[in-house]
């Protein structure tokens, strides 16, 4: 998102904040939530959901890979494919297999 669609998406009505205000608060806070998006670890149950979205991007045929909870609805994992093949597919479940186990959760079923 830019600077000035934030400036234009202020939830406070008549509210006008610079863009300089913006980007300073952006740097300022940033930095915090990088560190605790990397120790956050989301409830999750055992049952998980893989969506698999077809992508065209010129002339190639791109894939969207996601794996979601389905209690939670918590975004596991995401990656872009070019092939979309099932070894990328089991990659990308046992990444997360992987760091479930490290965090003591339950695996993938």
């Amino acid at each position: 998102m830019s600077l000035a669609a934030v400036q234009r998406n202020q939830p406070a009505p008549r509210a006008y904040y610079a863009q300089s205000s913006i980007y300073n608060w952006i740097v300022r806070f940033s930095g915090e939530a990088v560190r605790q998006a990397r120790v956050f670890q989301p409830m999750t149950g055992g049952e998980w959901f893989l969506s698999k979205t077809p992508v065209t991007a010129g002339d190639r045929q791109l894939w969207f890979l996601d794996v979601f909870d389905t209690d939670s609805r918590y975004l596991l994992a995401s990656r872009l494919s070019e092939q979309g093949s099932a070894r990328e597919t089991i990659e990308l479940l046992d990444s997360i297999n992987i760091s479930q186990n490290d965090a003591g959760s339950s695996g993938r079923s």
